[in-house]
Parts: structure tokens; sequence; C-alpha cells
């Protein structure tokens, strides 16, 4: 994507983990980040993501792409809600057990 398709988005490519990691300094919280398994497993393994929310389609893929890539060991998550949508998508709210 060349360019932000809102004034309230932010793209960011290059330098995401020291980008977050100050982006936390200033807001600490309430902050929600896109991109994939690759982002998520680089946050994940840096202490980042705070609170993972899953985004469930009515969809079956027979292959794809891993939720968390890399990640280097099991996380046990506590689901802390869950909002389902009329169009079938269920947002699945975890924190990180500690």
């Amino acid at each position: 994507m060349g360019q932000s398709p809102d004034p309230n988005v932010e793209l960011v490519s290059k330098g995401i983990i020291a980008f977050v990691t100050e982006l936390k300094k200033g807001a600490g919280k309430d902050i929600y980040l896109c991109g994939g398994a690759d982002l998520a497993g680089r946050l994940f393994a840096e202490a980042l993501i705070d609170e993972p929310i899953v985004k469930l389609n009515p969809v079956l893929f027979g292959s794809g792409i891993p939720l968390m890539s890399g990640m280097a060991k099991q996380t046990d998550l506590e689901l802390t809600g869950t909002k389902a949508y009329g169009n079938g998508v269920v947002l699945l709210n975890y924190r990180v057990e500690v």
C-alpha cells in the first residue's frame, strides 16, 4: 500500500519494533495494529502485544500462514471477551497469561 487510506491511519513498513515501542511509551494502551503473522510474531517476541484479538471469519482454508510466525514457545492466553457480528465474524479478545 503506497499511502494511507485515512488521515487517522499511519502506514509503517520499516523499523516497526522501534515504532511500536515508542508508540506504547506515549499512548500506552488502546493501540490497534494490523499486519499478519510476521508482524504479530515479531511484536509478540518483544512482549509488545498485551491483548491479542483474533478475528475469526466463517471461511475454511485448506492451507495458509500461521496466526503468528516464529513463535519460540507456547503461550497461554485467557479469553476476556467475545463479540459476534451478523455476518458470522467473531472477535476473540485474550489476555496473555504470565
